[in-house]
């Protein structure tokens, strides 16, 4: 049988970063377009449904209902934030309600657990005011009830895209 010599691993061609990117450059400039078109298609994919807009406290919660659904209150609650026009001490207040749908009401109640601190609070009741009441989604994020009452409840608001 004759003796085939093989290339060992160190004889073997090494490519460097430059040759690389010519024969990636060479591939683009063959097939421009449907690069193109699967860049933008997995961009698409990528995209996010909400985009973090702020974390805040619940400013005021001694003062209004939160003591009353507090067993119902968990991290990740869902919470809507209604512009309060008629607000005497913050002319851009903003209230948090929560909407107690386990009852078996055909309305849900609401609760007002407070409103977005007011150093925090314009650009929201901006938004609000024109009609924009769907494009932000309120959460819990954090619930500490050894806090001092005006810091025991986090908020976490995201902008939703629009579909």
């Amino acid at each position: 049988m004759p003796y085939i010599a093989r290339q060992s691993f160190d004889t073997k061609k090494k490519c460097s970063f430059f040759e690389k990117s010519q024969n990636l450059s060479h591939v683009l400039k063959q097939r421009p377009s449907t690069f193109a078109s699967n860049l933008i298609k997995n961009i698409k994919k990528m995209e996010a449904k909400k985009k973090f807009f702020m974390d805040c406290h619940l400013a005021g919660r001694k003062y209004h209902d939160a003591d009353e659904v507090w067993d119902k209150l968990k991290v990740g609650t869902l919470l809507e934030l209604v512009r309060d026009k008629e607000n005497y001490h913050d002319p851009n207040a903003v209230a948090v309600v929560y909407y107690d749908l386990d009852t078996d009401d055909d309305k849900a109640p609401s609760y007002v657990l407070g409103y977005i601190p007011r150093e925090e609070n314009e650009t929201i009741a901006n938004i609000l005011e024109m009609g924009w009441t769907d494009l932000f989604e309120c959460r819990i994020s954090k619930i500490n009830p050894d806090a001092h009452p005006e810091y025991q409840i986090h908020l976490t608001i995201k902008i939703k895209r629009k579909v």
